[in-house]
């Protein structure tokens, strides 16, 4: 007879009573936890056990879970109406889609708040939720909590204004020892917990997943292509070796992560190199890259992908012109590669892979009809090739699974398309998907009886992540197709190396924390169930001591930051620095720090890229017109491929024509002591106050318009003139091609499709 947990903030009859769920649920009461725990084993459960457990043991006080994507915030909304016996309106989701004014309503109206962290970070930047009435602090696909992630100035703000508050962080797939040990001390975690398969509590839970590896062999129909790419590929290694770039010609000795330190080399030794040696370095290094990929679609995913592939590129340099695509699609080589793609597409050869999967899947329905199917492949184009090709199937129903972006590989998957898909999927209306990433993830994908890899990861963590789709509920099978020989033998020995140090990571990992503190009694069900509020929050400090930062005006300057700086470190340093940081869209400039004083940040990469593509004065300009005193910060070292002349003209220029001084700093750390030091001279000697300003008035019907464009991203004043020059109206602008957008000055072809995203793209599919 199946045993149900019974707790007054858990629904009757909807938790079964695991044993190893109820010893993970011990330690997360107790301490700010990390739980590693196989995909299908229940995380959900555990996570609803905890926060049962604060919202019972600490009334008034509110519960978060973060999850890194909007279809797994709804996945966990699903759960908590689910599970929780609370009220469902004192249940919600906090996106971008909510205005921030009601997101600071409903942070006050509620009991467990469901949100991505880029909505928690920026609420806790703008101070819209006062992190000291949260009781607990849910992380979920934990891993991702590494750099300049949200997750980290998350648990930074919330670690220091609720001291005595509960941090809880779940991942199948952590990483190697030093990613685990980041990821601890970046979400303030001090346990680490970890249960596997072969745990005597976890067996009697898991089925068999049985592991099946199937070789291929590239037909000789490939060989012309692949001498064709590798002759190429040789060529531009050979300039590279003879300017002492890279040691050798052999492809094999050249692994894409080698490659990519190539602009790093030659940057180092720019001195030492003529001009027409270091450009010619950078050129080939950007041929290098075109042809590993080509490579990679050949020998991975088959001559279909690899087709599309170099179409797509010979029209983005019909659009663009650039001379990297002009010198990579018109060169002989390739435009054969091109007439030989097509031959082997008419001739109906694909890659051997195609036959195997269809012969596997075959097999599969045949004998078991009732099976679900999920293939994984690492291209949008192969998925589709795959659901065409595998729809010729009558007795299969097949359907891609993607992200939202749509691309020239195929339109993307909105979130309620990509739940409609999920829930056919689970019901029979589908059973085969072919996904790529998106469908690894966190996400509540139905229990699959077979699981294909049509390609390798290299990644040990996606490689669990997509295993972890089988073997939920009952056995399973996971099916890995590898062309020998190539890419994809390479990534394959990679992955389950890189598996098996994860595994060992996790055992030294647990042991050495074991050893640092002495082990405390782990806590029973009991913990759970029990009405005494004393023995429930055991470890934990009381309420009433947290303790918070003063932010007050009166006590400390004001920073404001532009909105588009919210993503990077500094604003994480900021945080932790005595003064008011408040996040606004900034007509100009990076920071505010008076109402005389504005500031543009560059770093030395930033610098010259701006200076490059022609915007960097028109941004002084308008900073000079907006400000009294206005401020350029040049951070960190200017390294470019522009000559030393070019950019010593440009900082004497901006100094001597534009008269805005420039202020060097080494490193971030410089950066945000002199903004500080800055803002308080400005704001408690001078007694200037910061105060917002355009850049000139909004009365006239044009300056309204100027500001409404000045407001989309990447998009300052200058921009917005330019663009009311160039379509006379806003309307005309939004309805502009991507092409007609770029002719206006300093849209690229990056902004003007990023634009065009922005303004084509239905607001449910709209980014954080």
């Amino acid at each position: 007879m199946t045993e149900y947990l019974d707790h007054p903030y858990i629904r009757p009859r909807t938790i079964q009573a695991r044993i190893y769920q109820q010893i993970l649920f011990g330690t997360a009461i107790k301490e700010n936890t990390l739980i590693v725990l196989p995909t299908g084993l229940g995380k959900t459960v555990i996570f609803m056990m905890v926060i049962a457990h604060y919202l019972k043991n600490f009334p008034g006080q509110a519960v978060i879970i973060t999850a890194p994507t909007r279809p797994l915030v709804n996945q966990h909304l699903e759960s908590a109406k689910q599970f929780l016996n609370i009220d469902l309106s004192d249940i919600h989701i906090l996106s971008g889609e909510v205005s921030p004014s009601e997101r600071s309503n409903l942070w006050q109206n509620g009991s467990v708040f469901i949100c991505t962290p880029q909505t928690l970070r920026n609420d806790i930047i703008s101070k819209r939720l006062d992190l000291s009435n949260i009781s607990l602090l849910c992380f979920d696909e934990a891993h991702r909590a590494i750099g300049d992630d949200p997750y980290v100035l998350c648990a930074q703000e919330y670690s220091k204004i609720k001291r005595d508050g509960r941090r809880l962080g779940f991942t199948a797939s952590p990483g190697n020892k030093s990613k685990i040990y980041e990821i601890l001390d970046n979400l303030r975690l001090n346990q680490f917990e970890y249960m596997d398969e072969d745990h005597p509590q976890v067996k009697p839970y898991v089925h068999d997943v049985d592991e099946n590896w199937i070789w291929v062999e590239l037909p000789e129909e490939f060989q012309q292509i692949i001498d064709l790419l590798e002759g190429l590929t040789k060529h531009y290694l050979q300039y590279l070796k003879d300017i002492g770039i890279v040691r050798s010609i052999v492809i094999s000795n050249n692994p894409k992560s080698k490659l990519l330190e190539i602009p790093r080399k030659l940057n180092s030794i720019r001195d030492q190199l003529e001009d027409n040696q270091f450009f010619g370095g950078m050129a080939s290094y950007g041929q290098l890259m075109l042809l590993y990929q080509a490579s990679e679609m050949l020998e991975t995913q088959g001559v279909h992908t690899l087709h599309k592939y170099l179409l797509d590129k010979l029209d983005e340099f019909r659009r663009t012109h650039k001379s990297s695509l002009r010198r990579f699609t018109q060169h002989p080589d390739i435009q054969q590669v091109i007439q030989l793609t097509e031959g082997l597409l008419h001739n109906g050869i694909f890659h051997p892979k195609l036959e195997k999967l269809q012969t596997i899947i075959d097999d599969q329905i045949s004998s078991h009809p009732q099976s679900r199917i999920l293939v994984f492949a690492n291209y949008k184009a192969t998925t589709q090739f795959l659901v065409d090709q595998l729809s010729e199937n009558s007795q299969l129903s097949v359907h891609r699974f993607v992200g939202q972006s749509s691309s020239s590989y195929g339109k993307g998957l909105s979130q309620k398309e990509q739940k409609r898909v999920m829930d056919s999927f689970r019901s029979g209306i589908y059973n085969v998907l072919v996904s790529t990433s998106v469908g690894e993830e966190g996400l509540d994908v139905a229990q699959c009886d077979l699981v294909i890899f049509y390609d390798v990861t290299p990644s040990a963590t996606r490689l669990i992540q997509r295993s972890g789709r089988t073997g939920r509920a009952r056995e399973g099978e996971v099916v890995i197709l590898i062309t020998r020989g190539t890419r994809d033998e390479g990534y394959f020995y990679a992955a389950r190396y890189q598996k098996q140090k994860i595994r060992n990571s996790i055992k030294e990992i647990k042991s050495e924390l074991s050893k640092s503190k002495e082990q405390k009694k782990q806590t029973s069900l009991d913990a759970f169930l029990t009405d005494d509020k004393e023995t429930a929050s055991e470890g934990e400090v009381a309420t009433t001591q947290s303790k918070e930062i003063d932010f007050s005006p009166g006590n400390n300057p004001i920073i404001y930051i532009d909105h588009r700086e919210r993503g990077s470190s500094i604003v994480r340093e900021l945080l932790n620095e005595p003064i008011e940081l408040r996040q606004e869209s900034l007509p100009v400039g990076d920071f505010l720090l008076s109402d005389r004083v504005a500031v543009e940040r560059k770093t030395g990469q930033d610098f010259t890229t701006t200076l490059m593509r022609g915007d960097l004065f028109d941004q002084l300009i308008e900073l000079k017109q907006t400000f009294q005193k206005p401020l350029l910060l040049l951070e960190g070292t200017i390294s470019s491929s522009m000559s030393p002349a070019a950019i010593q003209g440009a900082i004497a220029s901006v100094m001597v024509d534009y008269n805005i001084p420039i202020i060097r700093t080494q490193n971030e750390r410089e950066t945000i002591d002199m903004l500080v030091t800055i803002a308080r001279r400005e704001q408690r000697e001078k007694q200037h106050t910061p105060v917002i300003r355009g850049s000139s008035s909004t009365e006239t019907l044009f300056d309204e318009q100027l500001s409404l464009l000045a407001a989309l991203p990447n998009i300052n004043n200058v921009l917005a003139e330019r663009i009311l020059r160039e379509f006379k109206t806003p309307r005309q602008f939004f309805n502009a091609s991507i092409d007609d957008m770029r002719k206006v000055h300093g849209i690229g072809t990056q902004i003007a499709s990023r634009l065009d995203q922005l303004l084509s793209t239905p607001d449910d599919e709209m980014p954080e």
